[in-house]
C-alpha cells in the first residue's frame, strides 16, 4: 500500500470508527474495502450512501399487558433490547428522558391524555429515519405516520419479529 492509500485508509477508518459509536451503523460499508479510492473526501462522502439502521431496542407501547408481554417475550427471544410503556403518556414522556428505540411498535387507542398516533408523531420528530410498526385494530381510525407498517390485531408476534429481522439484516 502507497502513503496515499493509506491515508485515504486511515482517514475512512477513523471516520467509520467515529460512526460505529454512534446511532445509525449496523456493519462495515462496502466503500472501505475498496483499496483503490485515492480521495479521502470520495471516501468520507461515500459512507452516507451505504449507511445502515441499527435495529436493536424497541418501544413497546401496548396498555393490554398480555398482549405487551408477549411482545416483550418474543423480542427479547430474538435479540431485541426492549422497553415498554403502558399508555401513549408513559411513552411520550420515556421519549422527553432521552430514550432512543430503535424501532417504535405501538397500539393506537390506548387510555390517556396521547394516544399511539401522537405517540408516532413524537417518536417522528426525534427520529425521522426510524421504523414505526402499528398492532391495532384501529389503523383506519388513525393518521398514521408515513412509512409506518401496520399489524392488524390480532397479529401474530412471530410475523413482527421476521419483519424486524429483515429490517436488522
Amino acid at each position: 500500500m502507497n502513503e496515499i492509500e493509506g491515508e485515504v485508509e486511515a482517514i475512512a477508518q477513523a471516520f467509520y470508527d467515529a460512526q460505529k459509536n454512534a446511532r445509525g451503523w449496523l456493519r462495515e460499508p462496502e466503500v472501505l474495502k475498496e483499496p483503490s479510492r485515492r480521495d479521502g473526501r470520495a471516501v468520507i462522502a461515500g459512507l452516507e450512501r451505504h449507511r445502515t439502521p441499527v435495529i436493536s431496542k424497541v418501544l413497546v407501547v401496548e396498555d393490554e399487558q398480555d398482549i405487551r408481554d408477549l411482545a416483550v417475550f418474543y423480542l427479547r427471544e430474538a435479540g431485541f433490547r426492549v422497553i415498554t410503556a403502558t399508555n401513549g403518556d408513559e411513552a411520550v414522556e420515556l421519549l422527553e428522558s432521552g430514550e432512543a428505540p430503535d424501532v417504535l411498535f405501538t397500539d393506537i387507542r390506548m387510555p390517556g391524555q396521547v394516544d399511539g398516533s401522537a405517540v408516532a408523531k413524537a417518536y417522528r420528530a426525534r427520529f425521522p429515519d426510524m421504523p414505526v410498526l402499528y398492532g391495532t385494530n384501529y389503523a383506519h381510525e388513525a393518521a398514521t405516520v408515513p412509512g409506518a407498517t401496520i399489524f392488524p390485531k390480532p397479529y401474530k408476534m412471530s410475523h413482527v419479529v421476521s419483519f424486524l429481522s429483515e429490517l436488522k439484516n
